[in-house]
């Protein structure tokens, strides 16, 4: 067979062997939940961010294929008490002036059990770090939902503010039900 006659085969095969778009789901505000608990020594705030944008992608509706982009305003900060939340958005905590965005992408998806690891870059403040996130993922007809419970340490993304008189993880929680 002459090398024209291969191509040729080639190009034919190709053309005829369907090749599967990617899913992709959008993430926004009104369907992604991002929590947290701050506790200190004499109780505990809850809080979260209002606003984000960001996708999910994935190949034939397989979780382990999924890569998260999201970005995070930091201005949309919430908590159960105005004063922390003015506080929060100040120099003490975020700096929301100067660092208006914070910014997840994953690097990998792991199965582990009957949940799966979510692996990624997290920055805050202009710091990255990686992290973990243990999650269930679900990838159906109308779209996908991820949940997730977890803890980070405020010290790695160099918010110190309050000493020991804050503690140092912060619990975070994820909901999300986001369409294609």
């Amino acid at each position: 067979m002459t090398l024209r006659r291969l191509l040729l085969v080639f190009a034919l095969f190709s053309l005829t062997v369907p090749v599967a778009a990617d899913d992709v789901f959008k993430l926004d505000g009104r369907n992604t939940e991002i929590g947290f608990v701050g506790s200190k020594k004499d109780g505990k705030h809850e809080g979260g961010f209002r606003n984000l944008k960001g996708t999910i992608t994935t190949k034939e509706n397989n979780p382990l294929t999924a890569q998260f982009k999201v970005d995070i305003d930091m201005k949309s900060i919430y908590t159960d008490t105005d004063k922390l939340t003015d506080h929060l958005k100040n120099a003490d905590f975020f700096n929301v002036t100067k660092f208006p965005m914070a910014r997840f992408a994953s690097t990998k998806v792991e199965k582990n059990g009957n949940k799966f690891d979510v692996h990624g870059k997290l920055t805050i403040k202009n710091v990255t770090k990686d992290v973990v996130i243990p999650a269930t993922i679900e990838v159906s007809g109308p779209g996908i939902t991820v949940e997730s419970s977890f803890e980070i340490n405020r010290h790695d993304w160099q918010i110190s503010y309050g000493g020991k008189m804050i503690d140092e993880k912060v619990k975070m929680t994820l909901k999300l039900t986001a369409p294609r």
